[in-house]
């Protein structure tokens, strides 16, 4: 026989756009649990937004990765057209 998953009523999921992590919060519990997850958003190369949930470790990623954009991006700003070497 199939698994019979349980009902859940006042459910909370929150699932990661980058590893899939899930976590599940009713609403009875404190919301601690949730600080652990990161609604993003970021400016792609076409000027669009985009969204993304993420858990904390993938967040911890993400802001290293952004970090790594401001440089290159301030760099880039700095060099003013000036043609390297």
């Amino acid at each position: 026989k199939g698994a019979i998953m349980a009902r859940i009523d006042n459910t909370i999921v929150m699932q990661c756009d980058r590893c899939g992590k899930t976590g599940w919060y009713t609403s009875e519990e404190d919301p601690a649990g949730m600080k652990d997850w990161w609604n993003t958003r970021r400016l792609n190369a076409q000027n669009e937004f985009e969204n993304h949930l993420l858990c904390a470790n993938c967040f911890g990623e993400w802001t290293n990765k952004m970090k790594d954009f401001d440089n290159a991006m301030d760099s880039w700003m700095q060099n003013g057209g000036k043609q390297n070497g």
